[in-house]
C-alpha cells in the first residue's frame, strides 16, 4: 500500500523492446509496473509491481513516445505544478498508506543547478521542487526518500549539491 511521487525530467518507461538508447536508467517506472525486466525484479526479496495509479510523475518534460503510452495505459498521472500535485495527494491517500519520493534532480532547471550532464533548461525551479515537497510532507506519511542523478564532478559551482541538501531537509 505504497504510492510513489517520482520527480524527474524523464519518464523512466521505456522497456528493453522499447529503449532506443538501452539505457537501464530509463526503465525503473516500467520495472515498478511489472512491465520491464521480470525476472530481475522477481530477484529483489518482498519486490511486487506497482499498479500506475499509485504513482505520480511530477515535471518529466523530456518523454519518448512510447513512455507515454505506457504511462497512459497503466494509469500513472503526470503533473507539473504544485496544485495539481496537491490534487493527486488528496486522492491518492485514499488508497495508500505511505509514500515513497524518488527525487532525481534532473528535474531542476539547469539555469539553477548543474547537477549532472544530462542537466537541461527546461526543468522547475528549486522554489517549486521545494513547495512540492512540503506538499508532500504534509501527508506526515512519507517512508523513503531517493535522491538521484548527482555527479560532483559537474556541480562545479556547488549549487545542485545544496540544492539537493535543501530538498532532503525539506522532505523529511
Amino acid at each position: 500500500r505504497t504510492g510513489i511521487i517520482w520527480f524527474d525530467a524523464h519518464g523512466e518507461a521505456t522497456t528493453p523492446e522499447t529503449t532506443t538508447s538501452g539505457f537501464l536508467d530509463g526503465m525503473p517506472i516500467s520495472i515498478l509496473l511489472g512491465r520491464a525486466w521480470q525476472s530481475l525484479a522477481r530477484s529483489v526479496p518482498g519486490f511486487a509491481a506497482i499498479s500506475g495509479e499509485r504513482i505520480v510523475l511530477f515535471r518529466a518534460s523530456q518523454l519518448e513516445q512510447s513512455e507515454c503510452e505506457l504511462l497512459d495505459q497503466e494509469g500513472v498521472k503526470r503533473f507539473s505544478s504544485v496544485p495539481e500535485l496537491e490534487a493527486s495527494l488528496a486522492v491518492l491517500r485514499k488508497d495508500v498508506q505511505q509514500l515513497y519520493v524518488h527525487l532525481d534532480l534532473d528535474v531542476l532547471t539547469s539555469t539553477e543547478a548543474v547537477w549532472n550532464h544530462w542537466s537541461g533548461p527546461k526543468g522547475i525551479s528549486l522554489l517549486t521542487l521545494l513547495e512540492a515537497l512540503a506538499e508532500i510532507g504534509k501527508t506526515g506519511n512519507v517512508c523513503g526518500l531517493g535522491v538521484a542523478s548527482y555527479d560532483p564532478a559537474a556541480d562545479t559551482s556547488s549549487k545542485a549539491m545544496l540544492a539537493g541538501v535543501r530538498a532532503v531537509r525539506v522532505a523529511e
